[in-house]
């Protein structure tokens, strides 16, 4: 049985939440201020935390900041409950590393739902970091399968690989290069959804879920990829645990990628979003070779304002624009770019 800290200083809501977690299953431990949060979390070690932000002796911040000093409770998956949903409260959580944000009064399907998934993640990562040789060595086995049976294919910057199926054929593993998912709107324009460098797979959502999604994939540069028929990965599928992890993991982590970006899309100002969306491309690759259409097309502004904020990131000495590459040159500044506005 799963066992989860209530921090909540109003007794009422602590108590409903308790009752809730009690009839789904999961053992319940109550903390009534952030001082008796931290001791029970340190003595109990709990699966995850539902954390309050304002309480007395010690805030939600202040939690989660020595829970994560501790070796002891660093990796526990801390979900906030607060009624405060100004964007820069949420920023804040998230960048002390908080795994969620849940705005007061919430809906108890929701916040079982958030509890679910963030459990999942966690028993996901505890097996990889408890088998991670077998994984290696599993891994390497279902990748070689998966080129004994596909076909590698070559491609050119802007050579389209699918086009606006929602059963598609194939499903694909990038072994070089970068691609791009896309959907267009009514009127023609592109918007991406997201890039895939290599080892990524794309093109596999349809196996996992009835999804109806329309969309195409598209070489941003030089690319090489792996083509398996979607009968022959199943039945790898069916095989490789290490292969069913991964896309599950790649499928969650998409999900909640794609929350932020529509967060920061309703929320923040351009100039924001365009560093977020830099210090995100940072984790594909640290030099990367992007027309401006494919980076205005990813945060989902025109060609015009994207230049106008690189200029200005530009002159400020936070990147370094050649031809089509930019780099980085001062993560942390992006960061106050993005999170202060």
């Amino acid at each position: 049985m799963k066992k989860i800290l209530i921090a909540e200083d109003h007794v009422q809501v602590r108590d409903n939440i308790a009752e809730l977690l009690g009839l789904a299953g999961y053992q319940s431990i109550t903390a009534a201020d952030g001082r008796e949060a931290v001791e029970k979390a340190i003595s109990n070690a709990p699966d995850l935390i539902l954390c309050d932000v304002m309480m007395p002796q010690l805030d939600g911040y202040g939690v989660i900041k020595i829970l994560r000093s501790n070796p002891r409770t660093a990796s526990i998956p801390v979900i906030f409950l607060t009624a405060r949903s100004a964007q820069e409260d949420l920023r804040k959580g998230m960048s002390l590393g908080a795994a969620d944000y849940i705005t007061k009064p919430f809906d108890n399907a929701e916040l079982l739902q958030a509890i679910e998934l963030r459990l999942l993640m966690a028993d996901r990562e505890t097996e990889f970091t408890s088998s991670e040789m077998l994984e290696v060595s599993s891994s390497k086995k279902w990748k070689e399968m998966l080129q004994s049976i596909g076909e590698t294919r070559h491609f050119h910057r802007k050579d389209v690989l699918l086009e606006m199926e929602n059963q598609p054929r194939y499903v694909m593993l990038v072994l070089s290069g970068l691609l791009k998912r896309v959907i267009y709107s009514r009127d023609g324009r592109e918007l991406i959804v997201s890039f895939y460098t290599a080892s990524d797979f794309c093109a596999f959502e349809h196996l996992l879920a009835d999804t109806n999604e329309e969309y195409s994939i598209i070489a941003v540069e030089d690319s090489a990829v792996l083509f398996v028929e979607t009968g022959q990965f199943v039945r790898l599928l069916g095989e490789q645990e290490s292969l069913r992890s991964e896309l599950i993991v790649m499928t969650l982590s998409g999900v909640l990628e794609l929350r932020d970006r529509l967060c920061r899309t309703a929320f923040d100002p351009v100039r924001s979003r365009v560093a977020a969306a830099l210090l995100e491309l940072l984790n594909i690759r640290p030099d990367i070779a992007l027309f401006r259409d494919d980076l205005a097309g990813y945060i989902g502004i025109s060609k015009e304002t994207l230049i106008r904020c690189l200029s200005d990131l530009r002159e400020e000495g936070l990147i370094l624009i050649s031809e089509h590459h930019i780099r980085i040159l001062d993560a942390n500044g992006l960061i106050h770019v993005r999170d202060h506005f």
